[in-house]
């Protein structure tokens, strides 16, 4: 089961199958069948101690960034069918070099998977570069995009140098990440290219119920719905096994992850509702904190005054140091990636700003 911004994953029939699900203790009312320990009530697959939360946008989509950008550029049916087009020509290259597992798990549309299959096998390089630029998976505005982050997984799949993001760039990767958010299609098909990979491999392996809802998927309509959660839970499901057998198996992506969100923080500014197209009732909000005037308003005239009565003074010096904190945190790089802290510590500074004023 998948929501737009977190996986509930178990990791997988085989798993579950070793791990010992408890009886269900409460017997009556609306919480009949869970397990109780105390106050905490849960489902008996829940109090496996197996089942997490995950956020897979801050962690995983950076990993994804290739075909987030390539479906977003394309479209979601265009760049499918050519991601499985470059997966069987680069598996049919590297035939021989390696187990099909392995080379068919690493053609999964993750850029660390891709620097894994480097490493594994260096032809790999010149093969799925190659095979991408015959399938139009690198189209310019994707390669640009690609090549704005420094420190990249798998940086010579464009062989470019390194250059900061334009605002084209800057467009792109908003849509891209916002239009992955919401359609919960497009993150079905970008989570199957691991499916389809292994499938092209005659590696995959799950049950008949499954492989028959996946055999049409995603050209029928009617099941459609179904088989993109049936493939955000199996994504889901493999990515938390692959954490049981190996915990470090995501290290170098949850790297790469801090690195994403921080450069973006660089080279994007956060737009204030106002500037969006807010109403007048914002302006007029945004214009309490920042202390600019608010449409239709006359801006403070400069120059020395006579010293206001009632504290009026240190108020509009609170106001000023709130403004000038404001402008400070629009225009210098954020916690993307770990956020919390700062949010809580701006938070409450505003807070008593606003009780200052």
């Amino acid at each position: 089961m998948a929501g737009e911004r977190g996986n509930f994953a178990h990791p997988g029939t085989s798993t579950l199958a070793r791990v010992k699900i408890p009886a269900p203790n409460e017997k009556s009312g609306p919480l009949a069948g869970h397990v109780r320990k105390g106050r905490v009530y849960k489902s008996p697959l829940a109090a496996t101690g197996v089942l997490h939360v995950g956020d897979w946008v801050r962690d995983d989509l950076p990993d994804l960034l290739w075909p987030v950008l390539v479906l977003s550029e394309l479209g979601t049916a265009e760049g499918r069918h050519r991601f499985l087009r470059w997966q069987k020509a680069v598996q049919a290259d590297l035939a021989g070099n390696a187990e099909p597992v392995f080379i068919a798990e690493c053609l999964d549309g993750r850029l660390t998977s891709l620097e894994r299959l480097a490493i594994q096998i260096p032809e790999a390089m010149a093969a799925a570069r190659t095979r991408a630029e015959e399938a139009a998976l690198l189209p310019e505005a994707v390669a640009i995009a690609l090549d704005s982050y420094p420190l990249r997984p798998a940086a010579w799949l464009t062989n470019r140098e390194t250059t900061p993001a334009g605002q084209d760039e800057i467009d792109l990767l908003g849509r891209a990440v916002l239009e992955v958010l919401t359609d919960g299609h497009r993150e079905g098909v970008i989570k199957c290219l691991w499916i389809w990979s292994a499938v092209q491999a005659g590696t995959f392996r799950s049950n008949a119920e499954t492989i028959e809802l996946l055999k049409t998927y995603p050209s029928d309509p009617r099941t459609r719905a179904r088989a993109d959660s049936a493939v955000r839970a199996m994504w889901g499901a493999r990515r938390e096994l692959a954490l049981r057998d190996n915990q470090p198996h995501f290290a170098e992506a949850i790297k790469w992850a801090r690195v994403f969100w921080e450069a973006n923080s660089m080279f994007t500014r956060c737009v204030r509702q106002s500037e969006a197209g807010a109403d007048g009732h914002d302006q007029e909000e945004d214009a309490m904190v920042t202390g600019k005037p608010a449409p239709g308003e006359e801006p403070p005239r400069p120059g020395p005054g006579p010293m206001p009565a009632d504290g009026a003074q240190l108020r509009r010096l609170a106001m000023d140091l709130l403004s000038s904190y404001v402008e400070a945190l629009e225009t210098s790089p954020s916690r993307l990636y770990d956020h919390e802290q700062q949010e809580v510590v701006s938070g409450l500074v505003v807070r008593a700003g606003r009780d200052g004023t």
